[in-house]
C-alpha cells in the first residue's frame, strides 16, 4: 500500500498523483490518499486503469458473522464499518458514507426494516442490500417496498453477495437468484 498524507497531496488532484506514481505501481497496489474524514481506497486493475473500490458496511447481530463477512469481502471491497446492532448503524453510518450497507433483517434492538426508515428519515444515500435467512415472499417483497435495492439469501452468500454489490453499486436492483424480479 502506498500511503500519501493530506499535506503531500495539496494542490494536486487524485489523477496527477497516480500519473507521478504510476512507474512505481504494480497490479493490485493500493493508494490510499488521506483526507479529513476517511481514506478513500483505490487499486490498479489487471488493465493498468485505477478501480476504485467499492464502499462497504455489514451490519448482522451475529459478530462471527458479521467478521466472516468481512473477510469474505475485503479482497475486493473496502469494507468501513461492522455493526451489530441497528442503533449502531444509525449513530455512525453517517461517518463512514458507505456505498452500500450489507443489513440482516434479525437484528438485535431495531429489525432492519427500522434501520432502512431511519436511513431515510436522515436522507442516508447508502444502498442497502439485506442478507437474510428469511427466504419468504413476503419479506422480499416488503425490503423492496421499504426501498431496498437488493436482497441476499445467506445461504446463496457466497454466489450473490458480490454480484448483489456490484449491481447495486450500478444502480441495479438484485433479486435472489433463485426467484424472478416479477415478485
Amino acid at each position: 500500500m502506498i500511503a500519501i498524507t493530506r499535506r503531500m497531496a495539496a494542490g494536486l488532484n487524485f489523477c496527477r498523483i497516480v500519473q507521478v506514481l504510476l512507474p512505481v505501481l504494480k497490479i493490485g497496489d493500493t493508494i490510499s490518499i488521506e483526507s479529513g474524514y476517511s481514506s478513500p481506497q483505490n487499486r490498479l486493475s489487471g488493465r493498468g486503469t485505477l478501480v476504485q473500490r467499492i464502499r462497504v458496511a455489514v451490519a448482522d447481530d451475529n459478530p462471527e458473522i458479521t467478521r466472516i463477512l468481512a473477510d469474505i469481502l475485503e479482497p475486493d471491497f473496502r469494507i468501513v464499518g461492522m455493526f451489530f446492532t441497528g442503533t449502531s448503524v444509525l449513530q455512525e453510518i453517517q461517518k463512514l458514507h458507505p456505498d452500500v450497507l450489507i443489513l440482516d433483517i434479525s437484528l438485535g434492538d431495531l429489525s432492519g426494516f427500522e434501520v432502512v426508515e431511519g436511513l431515510q428519515k436522515h436522507n442516508i444515500a447508502t444502498k442497502v442490500i439485506f442478507l437474510t435467512v428469511h427466504e419468504q415472499v413476503e419479506f422480499i417483497r416488503a425490503a423492496f417496498d421499504m426501498g431496498a435495492w437488493g436482497y441476499v439469501f445467506k445461504s446463496r452468500v457466497s454466489l450473490d453477495l458480490a454480484k448483489a454489490i456490484r449491481a447495486v453499486f450500478r444502480g441495479k436492483r438484485f433479486f435472489p437468484s433463485l426467484l424472478s424480479p416479477a415478485i
